[in-house]
């Protein structure tokens, strides 16, 4: 393996917890070894895993840095891999499949899954732009433009920073909850509201100040 990054990858050895050990792939792994160690895995023996990890991590790998193309998707993809080992290792099948064919095509699988999953939070963030700029910026236009020109609230709405304005267009207007803006704006929810909050506090200052004039 060449990148560094894969010399200390995670190795899971139970469902719940990971432990971090130097990859040293053994240079010929003999099948009847790998064999035993999944008959071992099978049995509930975590430390089976972790010597199936050391054996044969950096042929996974390979295996998931060709589909993933990313050096952290792949450490994933084979660290989900062998989680999937671990739940299943009593399915395998001498007679289909030897141990390193069966366990590339989990890791194929599992590369996959995470291509398919980061393409769709890609595909998410796109859309969710999209909205932001068709439909953020009309909002708080249309906010100003539904105050009587020249009018308190007007003013003190021509005052507030351009985001506060769009996101409390958002949340009146548009009548978009705060998980919806925050979807759209790409914001944490918590900084949402706050936005919100103190928009409408500044708004009440500026109108309580033009009131005691």
């Amino acid at each position: 393996m060449t990148d560094t990054a894969t010399d200390s990858m995670r190795t899971p050895t139970s469902p719940t917890s990971v432990r971090v050990v130097r990859v040293t792939p053994l240079p010929e792994t003999d099948e009847g070894h790998l064999r035993s160690l999944i008959a071992r895995i099978a049995a509930g023996h975590e430390a089976a895993l972790g010597e199936l990890y050391d054996a044969t991590a950096a042929k996974l790998y390979a295996v998931a840095r060709v589909i993933l193309k990313n050096i952290h998707d792949a450490e994933e993809a084979t660290c989900d891999a062998y989680a999937q080992v671990w739940r299943e290792a009593a399915r395998y099948d001498v007679t289909r499949a030897t141990v390193l064919g069966w366990l590339s095509v989990i890791c194929r699988a599992r590369a996959v899954d995470l291509l398919r999953r980061r393409r769709v939070r890609m595909r998410a963030v796109e859309q969710a732009a999209s909205y932001a700029s068709e439909q953020v910026t009309p909002a708080a236009d249309e906010l100003l433009q539904s105050m009587q020109e020249g009018s308190r609230v007007h003013r003190a709405l021509s005052q507030l920073p351009a985001t506060r304005r769009q996101l409390i267009a958002m949340a009146f207007l548009q009548d978009l909850s705060h998980e919806e803006i925050a979807a759209a704006m790409q914001m944490p929810v918590g900084t949402v509201k706050s936005h919100i909050r103190r928009g409408l506090a500044a708004l009440r200052e500026t109108l309580q100040a033009e009131s005691a004039r």
